[in-house]
């Protein structure tokens, strides 16, 4: 019998894995990020603002596209690109945008990125995968917000369920998946996110 052919998957990519040719040149990026890092106070925000700079520095041409409120025309020499938002309905203070408007297809689409590279959990992530999809460029999803461990403090475990299973069906259409720590690359793996 023989064996069944290896089909591609996401995977978490650790750095010793980088592969040296593609880094070493420049590329252009659209990061979609939800909520703004220039307008939203977070935890991300320095990372994201010092992510856009370290890529500039590097050469690399950066298309950001973000909440509208508060969004700068560029940053470090990356445009900017605000898009229509509303306050998340369980907290107020979020803006979430899904950013699929023409005028932001058409903008990413002349920009031709080599990648997209977007933020998850979140609305925008939606967008950006379809535009992603749309234009055949390769998905990078990053993931920020642990929502599995928050859901027991709001009494809310009958969606752990669901927001695994969501969580799964986002990262599985991704090409490669971020997690900020080992113990989330962990819980990832047993909850078979990404297939290994």
């Amino acid at each position: 019998m023989g064996q069944a052919p290896e089909m591609a998957a996401p995977l978490l990519l650790r750095v010793e894995d980088a592969d040296a040719e593609w880094s070493s040149r420049p590329h252009r990026i659209a990061l979609f990020v939800e909520p703004s890092p220039f307008a939203y106070i977070s935890g991300y925000k320095n990372r994201f603002q010092n992510f856009i700079k370290h890529l500039r520095e590097m050469g690399d041409e950066v298309l950001v596209v973000t909440t509208h409120k508060g969004a700068p025309e560029e940053f470090h020499g990356a445009k900017v690109i605000g898009s229509w938002s509303f306050p998340c309905p369980l907290y107020q203070n979020v803006p979430l945008s899904l950013a699929l408007s023409p005028r932001i297809f058409s903008a990413v689409s002349k920009f031709k990125p080599d990648i997209i590279h977007a933020t998850s959990p979140g609305v925008m992530v939606f967008g950006a995968l379809a535009i992603a999809k749309m234009i055949s460029v390769p998905m990078v999803m990053s993931y920020h917000t642990h929502l599995p461990a928050y859901l027991p403090g709001y009494n809310l475990n009958w969606l752990l369920g669901p927001t695994w299973g969501l969580i799964r069906c986002l990262h599985r259409s991704a090409d490669l998946t971020l997690v900020p720590s080992v113990a989330i690359a962990e819980d990832f793996e047993t909850a078979k996110v990404v297939p290994g």
